[in-house]
């Protein structure tokens, strides 16, 4: 993993990360989700972003993060959340003023609604009256609220139809979200296409018994969900859902123990040991700032509807296209290469890499240059974006591989027990073939054989007594190594990504 990773996000978000550190005493890992996504849900609603693919797609993040209780999540999210709070504070009294003029204009619009009804049953002139009046209906304004905590996806698409063109589905508290009702074995599939849809800027339609008929049309939406170790097993290592297309597209950290994390990145005591509180407090307050004024930008008094109203395009200049093009080139290499099968668990992830790059580049971008006229990303900031792409990419192939390592030493389990008990039983020789054991092992296995032996081999486990007719024995299990030997991800041939 990338020993720089927290200087991967440039001056201003990489000091506002260190400063909340400090301030929120939270695991190291945790600052950066958040301040990713509360820097996605403003930048979402000013920009859409040319990189690869080609055309023009939303700035939307989803930030997914394990970690256990008290790792400091509530708190660095309100340090790092208070420009965003800000921004809904200030902008919802203005709301409230013009809520309450509409309400009062239609009002008066209903009753004259009514009586235009009343009279057009009986006069062509009266309903002509009526088609006109139906067009003055006053227009609600729109709702500054940018991020619902804790919500459910029919919840969420009711209340943003009618809101800021930037919005934040946020939960600290996933598990009932992710392992609930919305998760059950018929709903895990459809609720999460909706989300990867919010992540796409798609429109969506949703026709609901009670609430009609919702259209929701140039939005965009920043995922940040929190979950506890034993959901995202059953969420990350479910390859029905990694499949689906979600998990793919997020930007996934698996928190551990505290100390081992501080000691794991060189030089990150010494940073948040040269930052004083003051240093600290400034550094957050200079996001937090940027932030409430990106928002300003897409948001005019009544507020703006639709993303298409504000979003300017951000193009990479030629450089960083290139960077962009390599790194692509690598990544496709990697796919269809020698090792692809040491990276196959995680294709679906390598392919959309350099679509996240592109975001990650662009928000990076946005935060430093919100206020002014150029619209070009310049290499470093691809740089860093493929960088922060690659170390993301590190944490889901470090996840799902073990555990599939977990599956693959359980099923070897079930051959030796099986094949021992054959022996005793004199079901079966000694020493027998991948054929027999593949022909006559037990259903759960008999795909994996040939890679289940390998792997018994190499643990000192099972001995190839003839490699020519591929005949095998089983080791006495006081001569098996007490430990299996370090995970097999040492044996990968690593990704070489671009700086």
């Amino acid at each position: 993993m990338n020993k720089d990773f927290f200087d991967c996000f440039g001056e201003t978000l990489g000091n506002a990360i260190l400063g909340a550190i400090k301030l929120s005493k939270c695991h190291p890992l945790i600052a950066p989700q958040v301040a990713l996504s509360n820097l996605a849900l403003a930048a979402q609603g000013l920009y859409e972003v040319k990189g690869l693919p080609t055309s023009p797609f939303p700035l939307s993040l989803i930030i997914l993060t394990c970690a256990k209780s008290g790792s400091g999540k509530s708190e660095v999210s309100k340090i790092l959340g208070k420009g965003v709070g800000r921004f809904e504070k200030e902008a919802d009294s203005e709301f409230k003023k013009d809520y309450a003029l509409f309400s009062s204009k239609k009002n008066a619009w209903k009753k004259e609604k009514e009586k235009l009804e009343s009279k057009s049953f009986n006069s062509v002139e009266f309903e002509a009256d009526l088609r006109a009046h139906l067009l003055k209906e006053p227009e609600q304004p729109i709702s500054p609220q940018l991020i619902t905590d804790n919500p459910t996806v029919e919840g969420f698409y009711i209340r943003i139809a009618n809101s800021h063109c930037s919005q934040g589905f946020f939960s600290d508290e996933a598990a009932s979200f992710l392992a609930g009702f919305q998760m059950d074995k018929n709903n895990a599939t459809k609720t999460l296409s909706e989300l990867t849809k919010m992540f796409d800027g798609k429109e969506i339609k949703r026709d609901r018994v009670g609430t009609g008929s919702v259209s929701i049309t140039g939005k965009r939406v920043t995922t940040n969900l929190l979950f506890q170790p034993a959901v995202a097993d059953a969420l990350i290592n479910n390859d029905q859902v990694y499949h689906q297309g979600f998990l793919p597209r997020a930007l996934f950290m698996m928190t551990g123990n505290y100390h081992k994390q501080i000691e794991y990145y060189p030089g990150l005591q010494e940073k948040l040991a040269t930052i004083s509180d003051t240093e600290a407090e400034k550094f957050v307050e200079q996001f937090n700032d940027s932030i409430f004024r990106m928002l300003q930008i897409g948001y005019n008094g009544s507020g703006v509807a639709d993303v298409a109203t504000v979003a300017r395009t951000l193009n990479f200049n030629p450089t960083s296209l290139k960077q962009l093009g390599y790194y692509k080139r690598q990544i496709d290499r990697t796919i269809a290469g020698k090792y692809r099968l040491d990276y196959e668990v995680i294709e679906p992830s390598l392919s959309r890499a350099p679509e996240l790059a592109s975001r990650i580049a662009a928000n990076l971008y946005a935060l430093d240059n919100y206020n002014k006229e150029d619209n070009l990303i310049t290499e470093k900031y691809t740089a860093k974006a493929i960088n922060l792409t690659d170390y993301y990419l590190k944490q889901i192939f470090h996840h799902r591989t073990d555990s599939h390592l977990s599956s693959i030493l359980n099923q070897l389990s079930e051959l030796l027990n099986w094949w021992e008990q054959k022996i005793i039983d004199g079901e079966m020789e000694e020493e027998v073939s991948a054929r027999t054991l593949k022909q006559y092992g037990p259903n759960s296995i008999r795909k994996n054989v040939y890679a289940l032996l390998e792997l018994g081999v190499s643990e000192g486990m099972i001995k190839c007594s003839d490699k020519a007719k591929k005949k095998y024995t089983i080791m006495p299990r006081g001569d098996w190594s007490p430990e299996v030997s370090d995970t097999p991800l040492q044996l990968l041939h690593p990704l070489q990504f671009p700086a």
